[in-house]
């Protein structure tokens, strides 16, 4: 059985694999692949595909860790890389159930880097990196000139640490 995911208008939709979990009878879907704008929607529609492929599930507790990961890492794509940017969710019912979340753009060769704005503050920026290792039990940031990839998993249980691999941006 497959489902659709609804997004915006001129948005692919993403193709769901439901499964039953294990404590109810509720399907899970147990992958997520979106394509998103490379623009400054992509964090939005990425924080309601995450808030809509948790709901009812065993990782539904996650919810707002996910977001705000999700939402992070979407932003340090749109701003850091290059297009297309692709958001993936998988569910896993292992023990505790955890959420992977993996966003990919199209890595930092193709765009020249852009100098700060005097408007931007430093007090309030540079920190979505720290903030996603603060809410995750693992992860991993590869760094290439064609694509760049970060991924990280939360669980049910008390995050620990989440080491970088590969470099961060």
């Amino acid at each position: 059985m497959k489902g659709r995911v609804p997004t915006p208008r001129g948005t692919p939709a993403a193709s769901v694999e439901p499964v039953v979990g294990e404590a109810d009878t509720a399907l899970v879907p147990r992958l997520v692949s979106l394509g998103l704008p490379f623009d400054v929607s992509a964090a939005g529609q990425g924080r309601n595909t995450v808030v809509e492929i948790l709901r009812g599930t065993a990782v539904e507790p996650l919810r707002e860790a996910a977001v705000l990961v999700c939402s992070e890492l979407i932003t340090n794509s749109v701003l850091h890389g290059s297009p297309p940017v692709r958001l993936d969710l998988a569910v896993e019912s292992a023990s505790p159930p955890c959420l992977q979340i993996t966003v990919t753009d199209g890595g930092t060769a193709a765009r020249p880097p852009r100098p700060q704005a005097a408007t931007e503050d430093a007090d309030e920026s540079g920190r979505g990196l720290l903030i996603v290792t603060a809410l995750t039990a693992t992860g991993s940031l590869s760094v290439g000139p064609d694509t760049t990839s970060a991924c990280f998993r939360l669980t049910t249980e008390p995050p620990g640490h989440s080491p970088l691999r590969g470099g961060a941006r």
